[in-house]
């Protein structure tokens, strides 16, 4: 077995060679977490989940300043991209989704405290 210990946020390849051929993995993503990190999660909420038109964002916690909100498809493209400016600690955001397609879709909110990733599933 072999281990890893990422200490920070970054894209990492790992190559793995047995009985001299090597293969490359396809690149990963590591994300580390801290306290801090974890305390900006908390405090996001998504509902309704399931939802059909209107998705509520409710960011309750002391993140002030730029988050910025990404909904992100199955086959992983961006369709909604927003950035807002948070400057309270409770603000919710609408996003409406009756024009897309009925599945299973990430919501990623990012600030410089923290992000947090929900799975979403749109009726």
């Amino acid at each position: 077995m072999l281990q890893f210990f990422a200490d920070e946020i970054a894209n990492y390849l790992v190559d793995v060679t047995i009985n001299g051929c090597t293969v490359q993995t396809s690149q990963m993503r590591i994300i580390t977490s801290t306290e801090e990190d974890q305390l900006f999660k908390q405090g996001v909420t998504i509902y309704p989940n399931p939802v059909k038109d209107i998705l509520n964002v409710q960011v309750s916690n002391a993140a002030l300043g730029e988050l910025q909100i990404r909904i992100i498809n199955a086959a992983g493209s961006i369709i909604i991209d927003k950035t807002v400016q948070k400057s309270s600690f409770d603000a919710e955001y609408k996003f409406y989704l009756s024009e897309y397609k009925s599945g299973v879709y990430l919501i990623e909110v990012t600030s410089e405290k923290g992000k947090s990733v929900k799975r979403i599933i749109k009726d």
